[in-house]
């Protein structure tokens, strides 16, 4: 299981132990370290290298709990598809899809989104 690690602040908005949980059930393999901010510029993102092999999430705390559930699995779904294809082939792979179908139709991001709406069943935060 990957270790999750986050601020004594961001700890108080997550639930870790659920998103031990969901990062095992997508297959999530190298550690996750999770941060907030409070921006509206973004309301997730994730990042990932081969020269520090932690995912890094951070998502807004401005958005509601239910949104920020949601943002957490689709974040993490970034996470298990690095992990299962390398940051490489992923990172192809990724932009390859971006340039021939666009942002939205994407096959990470239409994954992703569509893993977004577990926080149904378990709730991230």
């Amino acid at each position: 299981m990957p270790q999750v690690t986050c601020s004594k602040a961001t700890a108080k908005v997550i639930n870790v132990q659920a998103i031990e949980i969901a990062a095992r059930l997508l297959g999530v393999e190298n550690p996750i370290h999770i941060r907030t901010t409070k921006g509206r510029r973004i309301t997730g993102c994730h990042r990932f290298s081969i020269f520090d092999p932690v995912h890094r999430i951070t998502f807004s705390t401005a958005e509601s709990a239910e949104d920020q559930s949601k943002t957490l699995w689709h974040e993490l779904t970034h996470a298990a598809q690095t992990d299962q294809l390398g940051l490489v082939d992923y990172a192809k792979q990724y932009r390859s899809q971006n340039r021939s179908v666009g942002y939205r139709q994407n096959k990470f991001e239409v994954q992703a989104r569509d893993c977004g709406d577990w926080h149904d069943a378990l709730s991230l935060v």
